[in-house]
């Protein structure tokens, strides 16, 4: 087959850019230190941007930030717990299962890259709830206060949302309390719509 991506520009089809499990897996594989420090830097600035208020142009960002930091992080424990589960390090289960604890094809990754990647979660991690938790229950705080229901229902959702990769051994006091606070207000609080 002859490679068309070095002939013609742009290439006639995309076939050629294909990916087994997509592109974030791939570059997570490839340039896990890129992908890490980027979203690292990002989030530190989102944080910056913070001025104690939930209107306005920083609060937007600071939710963005977290829910894509919180989405990737998914994407790495995903990759971490596929490769200890392939390497035999968590059990001695052999037969496929579901989700991570199954045969995919091109998930496989060198010890050295998921060093990496846990480092760079752990990190990530910290961030999240040292940093970026604080930020969300100080400007829920302030929507409460001024009886902004609908933003404090943002953040207590954003707040729960932080904690959806983490396993029930995971779970410290601070990560149920958050959980359960922003189940009741929001419970309480939002207006679900029966309306589509």
């Amino acid at each position: 087959r002859k490679n068309l991506c070095r002939d013609v520009c742009p290439a006639p089809s995309r076939d050629h850019l294909a990916t087994p499990c997509g592109l974030l897996f791939n570059e997570m594989q490839r340039s896990p230190e890129l992908i890490l420090a980027t979203l690292e830097v990002m989030l530190d600035h989102a944080l910056e941007k913070d001025n104690g208020r939930y209107t306005g142009s920083a609060c937007p960002t600071i939710l963005y930030m977290v829910r894509l930091v919180v989405r990737v992080e998914g994407f790495i424990l995903y990759l971490l717990k596929h490769n200890q589960w392939l390497n035999g390090q968590m059990g001695t289960q052999t037969t496929s299962m579901w989700g991570w604890a199954s045969h995919i094809r091109g998930l496989h990754c060198n010890p050295k890259v998921l060093q990496v990647l846990r480092e760079g979660q752990l990190r990530l991690r910290k961030k999240l709830t040292d940093q970026a938790s604080r930020v969300l229950e100080r400007l829920c705080k302030r929507a409460a206060r001024d009886r902004q229901y609908h933003m404090a229902c943002q953040m207590h959702a954003h707040l729960a949302f932080m904690y959806r990769n983490l396993d029930a051994t995971q779970l410290d006091l601070l990560a149920v309390a958050t959980l359960l606070v922003a189940q009741c207000y929001i419970s309480n609080n939002h207006v679900f719509d029966a309306e589509v």
